[in-house]
């Protein structure tokens, strides 16, 4: 058994020879996938044809079934509809369960900005003004003079 030198030169073509039937099977295979989403895009889009087509259909009977029932009852005069009559083993329904409605809650005045009745909160109980340009001013004197004091601390 003798065992043959490898060359770099050999090993290097082997390789290529390698490399090249690797590629040419992936492109093959890249063929063949491109084939089958082709075919499968096609059979989706004749089928969406398919169903638009049957859904257009579809829509026209609705029409004209629509428009035959509006034909026959604009030419019908009303005597020659027969009118339903109670019969006397069913019981008369109560007009009071027609006419009831849900009670419901009626609706809120809207908000115009003026909380009243609302509690004041601890903090600002000191000065307590009345209207809410007063309280505005109030608490800006309040944090102005708060803010001047912590100047002053700091110088």
């Amino acid at each position: 058994m003798e065992r043959q030198a490898a060359t770099p030169q050999g090993d290097a073509q082997q390789l290529a020879t390698m490399m090249a039937q690797v590629m040419a099977q992936m492109r093959d295979q890249n063929q063949q996938m491109m084939a089958q989403l082709r075919d499968q895009i096609d059979n989706l889009r004749t089928e969406q044809a398919n169903e638009r087509e049957a859904m257009g259909l579809q829509i026209k009977a609705l029409q004209n079934h629509i428009a035959a029932m509006q034909n026959t009852s604009v030419d019908t005069p009303p005597a020659a509809t027969p009118t339903p009559q109670p019969s006397a083993s069913a019981p008369p329904a109560p007009a009071s369960t027609q006419t009831k409605k849900k009670p419901t809650l009626p609706d809120p005045p809207r908000f115009d900005g003026v909380r009243r009745n609302a509690p004041i909160p601890k903090h600002m109980s000191r000065g307590q003004p009345q209207s809410s340009l007063r309280l505005k001013i109030w608490w800006i004197q309040s944090r102005t003079h708060l803010t001047r004091r912590m100047v002053r601390k700091r110088s």
